[in-house]
């Protein structure tokens, strides 16, 4: 999609398809809020406080939240393979020209006689693809590096961002009533709702935020400033975690961390 977009906009609109996960979120809070609702109303066992253990209904609600995420999986799958490759790809990757003048066509505004002319000359300009498999070395000398530290990296974020999702229970059970007076399906409620409010107030700003900056600031400048104040953040955290939790202000800066 990115190769479509014209320079002056690209980052806005790989950021733009990015965004989508915001509103993922906040369609899976809803999702799980209208199921727990429905349960709790048409199961009379799941009003039952979760204290000693929630009712066997809950276990299939959170089943029934989980199938419904395979739906924009499986929308989003059949889009991308019913979505043409671009012309750089299908002509330097695949070797067909061709195919490539033919896409080139249907997607961008380009000149009749100028693709014509590519198309009767193309053939004899292209150099044949060089053919080398993902685990030789030659992929490994052009590519290691760059594949190598785009997965360190994702993998670092994503110790911090999961873990830090693993404990949002945690985080807001100050917020939430015990166990002992609440069920399954009100403890979920409340905790989806939580997440609702979340995104609707920093996660969905935010990705807009970074949608109309990402081309100005520079999309590596924004990614740089949005750790360091992650991490600016955190190490506030652990420095008075205690303090935060006791006073009941562990909430926005655990927030503003993760959104």
């Amino acid at each position: 999609m990115s190769e479509f977009a014209n320079t002056e906009r690209r980052g806005a609109l790989v950021a733009g398809v990015f965004s989508m996960q915001g509103f993922g979120i906040l369609f899976s809070a809803l999702v799980t809020m209208i199921i727990c609702h429905v349960f709790e109303v048409a199961q009379p066992s799941g009003r039952d406080p979760i204290f000693p253990h929630p009712p066997p209904s809950a276990d299939l609600a959170w089943r029934r939240i989980l199938m419904i995420g395979i739906i924009p999986a499986v929308l989003t799958f059949y889009s991308r393979m019913a979505m043409p490759e671009t012309p750089r790809y299908t002509a330097l990757v695949l070797g067909d020209m061709e195919r490539a003048i033919v896409e080139a066509r249907r997607v961008l505004d380009i000149d009749d006689d100028l693709l014509s002319d590519v198309e009767d000359h193309g053939a004899n300009m292209m150099p044949p693809p060089e053919q080398y498999s993902f685990f030789s070395k030659k992929f490994f000398k052009r590519h290691g590096s760059n594949l190598a530290a785009c997965a360190i990296s994702w993998f670092l974020l994503d110790v911090v961002i999961y873990s830090t999702t693993l404990f949002q229970s945690w985080i807001y059970k100050s917020a939430l009533k015990p166990p002992e007076h609440v069920n399954a399906f009100t403890e979920a409620f409340n905790l989806a709702k939580f997440q609702a409010v979340f995104s609707i107030a920093a996660i969905i700003p935010g990705y807009f935020a970074a949608i109309m900056t990402i081309d100005g600031v520079g999309r590596r400048e924004i990614q740089m400033i949005g750790f360091l104040i992650m991490a600016i953040v955190l190490f506030c955290m652990v420095l008075s975690y205690n303090a935060m939790v006791e006073n009941n202000r562990i909430h926005f800066p655990y927030s503003l961390c993760m959104h």
